[in-house]
């Protein structure tokens, strides 16, 4: 089951009006990138509901991939109570350090190790996690591997999948993860909507505390 529809500014304005990543920036003396700073445009970007979904949770780890610029992790450091660990498989324009001065102490950047290295490495570290954030390589497999492993291990978190519209292949894992048993949420109209690239929500448990938020916050009638 999904939730789709045509983008309401209004809407996605009113729901993240207590997102300030520029007072967030201010208060931490953070310096983005000016790159990484043309990013958080809440008309056409996922940030503003990156750091609306850190806010769902308090004193957890979250798992941040493909960490490019920084730019994803740095939003989702939003709530200084939790513990953000990016990933990446190599430092892109120099990574986050060359992009953001003075990065949040709640952020620790793990280059040169990718996602599917640390599923088998670390499994328990990636299934303690209360939220995961995938966007590596929009190829497919590696997607479906991240979610399998979830889903066979009885995951409790949440899983925020980014560009399910970016290409074919990323259509295809959208298609492949709503066949399961899961409850899948589009939140494109609040999530990424630039080059209609999308943002998928996953809840592998039913009864998650947070549904009900989700439900509301979304506009679901299920």
């Amino acid at each position: 089951m999904e939730i789709f529809g045509n983008f309401d500014y209004d809407y996605r304005k009113d729901l993240f009006k207590d997102i300030d990543f520029e007072g967030y920036f201010l208060k931490y003396n953070i310096i983005p990138s000016d790159t990484v700073l043309s990013y958080y445009d809440i008309t056409k970007e996922h940030y503003h509901l990156l750091g609306y979904m850190s806010t769902m949770v308090n004193d957890s780890v979250i798992i941040d991939t493909g960490t490019h610029r920084g730019s994803s992790a740095l939003a989702l450091s939003y709530n200084q109570s939790n513990k953000v660990l990016t990933y990446d498989i190599e430092r892109f324009r120099g990574g986050i350090d060359n992009n953001i001065k003075n990065i949040p102490s709640n952020i620790e950047s793990n280059c040169n190790m990718s996602i599917t290295d640390l599923i088998k490495s670390n499994p328990q570290l990636v299934l303690g996690t209360s939220l995961f954030f995938l966007d590596i390589n929009h190829e497919g497999p590696d997607e479906i591997e991240v979610f399998d492993f979830l889903l066979s291990n009885n995951y409790k978190g949440i899983l925020i999948l980014d560009d399910i519209h970016y290409n074919n292949q990323m259509e295809q894992v959208w298609d492949y993860v709503k066949s399961n048993d899961v409850l899948t949420l589009d939140v494109t109209k609040y999530g990424h909507l630039l080059d209609s690239a999308g943002t998928g929500i996953v809840v592998f448990n039913k009864s998650h505390e947070l549904l009900q938020k989700l439900k509301k916050t979304f506009k679901l009638s299920i």
